[in-house]
């Protein structure tokens, strides 16, 4: 029913991003897009692009009934239309409910990773497809009522049973229906806590009680689980570990060369001031570990390496207090590799926020200056005094500064040109959508006139 370029667009966006969100299953249209349009890479599930297609049928859907609401057109074409959508629709919907089950394997290249399931109970992977046909037989089911209950309430519109303003309020309803439905499998009931559970989603052990007593800023790693997926120490302490599903890749090749390996120089330049391990009965137990090297500290020596590999193996055996390894790309802006040693040069923490980091430091002479928190190019800037100064990458990951000889204040800022550019397009984008409604409205009463 809907004529003219605007179907056509939307029908070919809707197969272009069905066939998008397919993947690996559709190569060559796949891997096109990912070696050569920009920012597409950045997609971590590409069936995300579904999206596009979420939008697309609706606004075609709602075109369609427009003009059969229309009395454009002779009721004898819309109920052949109606027919074509009914036949169609319908007879998909109901082919998938009667037959659906034996059409389909519903089996997944994933399967294989259950089979350790299998093992230990038998007959789960029954289950597991049982429960993929049930869901699909349901879902089948609602859709084939869906399509009847909308050709019914069309067709009684065509008889004249009922008006524009009932069959848009049957059509509200019906949408309302669907997307409570389907939205209630993301987020019902289950999903509400409690205020109080939901404030502390983890009880303080004694342990942790305990690390608290020391309100100074420092890091905690808990071997007795996998500290890289570990929400409950970061939620009481600065862990060096955490849990999220996209981790910063250079920081856990560290963890699995370095730090599971128990390199204590590492966990030392990560400022890890306490230990939790397990003992022999597998108890947890607390460490303080005094050789950490803090917030900040000055190396008396740099050694410069040519790749990431030799980046990551020089630290085995690095004395992190004394000496600092430096990517040869960072060369030139380091004036010199070895640093006068001031026994009286200070670098202390005086304040700090996630976003922003102060220090005073004093020295007697130009210094490196490492410091325990991550390197990050797109938005930590660093400032003496004031003045901006060039981050250098040392250790893999850790962040240094040439501080010059005197008392100075070195601030780190998170600075994200991003949120900015974000901002402002978000900003022109709201505007346009004010001032592009409104031009068109006195276009059209001028018009009108």
């Amino acid at each position: 029913m809907v004529k003219g370029k605007l179907k056509k667009w939307l029908l070919a966006a809707t197969i272009f991003s069905i066939l998008l969100s397919w993947g690996k299953n559709v190569p060559t249209l796949t891997n096109f897009f990912i070696d050569y349009i920009p920012l597409y890479n950045k997609f971590r599930a590409v069936s995300s692009f579904q999206v596009v297609a979420e939008l697309a049928v609706p606004l075609l859907a709602i075109l369609s009934l427009n003009q059969f609401l229309k009395e454009s057109d002779t009721n004898e074409n819309k109920l052949k239309y109606l027919k074509y959508a009914m036949y169609g629709v319908g007879g998909f919907t109901l082919l998938f409910t009667l037959l659906g089950t034996s059409l389909f394997n519903f089996e997944s290249f994933r399967d294989a990773g259950m089979a350790g399931y299998e093992e230990n109970f038998p007959g789960f992977m029954d289950t597991v497809l049982a429960e993929r046909k049930a869901i699909f037989f349901k879902d089948s089911l609602r859709s084939l009522i869906l399509v009847v209950l909308s050709a019914g309430i069309l067709w009684a519109f065509l008889k004249s049973k009922i008006n524009k303003n009932i069959v848009t309020i049957a059509f509200a309803v019906l949408i309302l229906f669907d997307l409570v439905v389907v939205d209630k499998r993301y987020l019902n009931s289950d999903d509400f806590v409690s205020k109080k559970q939901m404030e502390k989603p983890f009880q303080a052990t004694e342990i942790d009680k305990e690390i608290l007593k020391d309100k100074s800023y420092y890091r905690v790693v808990n071997f007795t689980v996998n500290p890289m997926n570990d929400g409950s120490t970061s939620y009481f302490h600065n862990s060096i570990g955490g849990y999220h599903a996209a981790k910063p890749k250079r920081y856990e090749e560290l963890f699995e060369y370095q730090i599971a390996k128990n390199n204590f120089g590492v966990l030392n330049m990560l400022n890890t001031k306490y230990i939790i391990f397990p003992d022999k009965q597998g108890v947890p137990r607390l460490q303080k570990n005094r050789d950490a090297n803090g917030n900040a500290w000055f190396v008396n020596e740099v050694a410069f390496v040519n790749t990431a590999d030799e980046e990551i193996r020089a630290l085995d055996s690095l004395n992190t207090k004394q000496k600092a390894i430096v990517n040869k790309k960072f060369k030139e802006l380091l004036p010199k590799t070895n640093f006068k040693v001031d026994s009286l040069a200070t670098i202390k923490l005086v304040s700090y926020q996630p976003n922003e980091m102060k220090y005073k430091s004093t020295t007697t002479s130009t210094q490196l200056a490492v410091f325990s928190d991550m390197y990050y190019k797109n938005g930590w800037n660093a400032y003496i005094d004031g003045i901006k100064a060039p981050i250098i990458r040392v250790n893999y990951v850790l962040r240094a500064l040439v501080v010059p000889k005197g008392k100075h204040e070195i601030v780190f800022r998170f600075e994200p040109t991003v949120i900015k550019k974000g901002n402002t397009i978000t900003l022109i984008s709201y505007a346009f959508l004010v001032l592009i409604p409104l031009g068109w409205f006195f276009i059209e009463k001028k018009k009108n006139v």
